[in-house]
């Protein structure tokens, strides 16, 4: 199972998840009911709409939020093992975060740190 979070300041009166490949492709699409303000996790299973395992690879989420009428699209933040931390090619000493996937990150996008 995968997860992300998203902050809700005044809720939700609903969610549609969207997981999309490495290609663009939508892979699968979820609805999720009414949310309270603050904090929300998003859990995908790793099944395509079709009910099928998806392949391994790197996907994107996107949320489409409805509240009040209006639809908007937060930041989905996406949960990571970090493999290393390095400042190497960074002129400021930037520390940067190799995460699964191969993927580097700055350390000033890390909203949390745990397991």
């Amino acid at each position: 199972v995968s997860q992300g979070t998203i902050n809700l300041p005044t809720g939700a009166d609903g969610i549609q998840l969207q997981v999309f490949n490495s290609s663009g492709i939508l892979v699968r699409s979820q609805i999720m009911g009414a949310q309270q303000p603050g904090d929300v996790t998003l859990a995908w299973d790793g099944m395509t709409d079709g009910g099928q395992p998806a392949a391994n690879g790197v996907y994107r989420y996107v949320a489409n939020v409805n509240s009040s009428g209006k639809i908007t699209n937060p930041t989905v933040n996406t949960l990571a093992r970090v493999n290393s931390v390095s400042s190497a090619g960074t002129s400021d000493g930037t520390l940067l975060l190799e995460v699964d996937g191969g993927k580097t990150i700055s350390l000033a996008d890390v909203k949390r740190v745990g397991n």
